[in-house]
């Protein structure tokens, strides 16, 4: 029995090891969660008020945005929908003055061979 009685008592002092190991761990992880807010606060802070400051002032804004757009339009090589969209508004412009132009001709190409007859 007194084996036994030495297990029990190593079992105990080997979870209190553990609550103790893991109760310092916890702390340790808290204790550098608080050391890196310290390091970081200041410019997190600091970019909040920035974008505070962007949301309150649309002009800043827009010019942010402006900016933004020009560096994603030249990294990308498509071109940007509204060059597409206006290409496409002066298509459909040719493609109306050429059907007019085409009715024009087919109606003088009809009266020339009505005249002739």
């Amino acid at each position: 029995m007194s084996k036994k009685k030495t297990y029990d008592q190593k079992i105990e002092e080997y979870t209190e090891k553990l609550k103790i190991a893991q109760r310092e761990k916890k702390e340790f992880i808290e204790k550098k969660g608080r050391q890196l807010w310290t390091k970081i606060k200041t410019p997190f802070m600091e970019k909040e008020k920035a974008i505070e400051v962007l949301l309150v002032d649309k002009d800043k804004l827009n010019v942010v945005i402006d900016k933004i757009k020009k560096v994603l339009d030249s990294l990308s090589f498509e071109t940007p929908v509204e060059d597409i969209v206006n290409e496409n508004k002066a298509q459909i412009k040719m493609k109306d003055k050429d059907i007019t132009n085409d009715n024009k001709v087919e109606i003088k190409k009809e009266e020339i061979n009505d005249s002739r007859q």
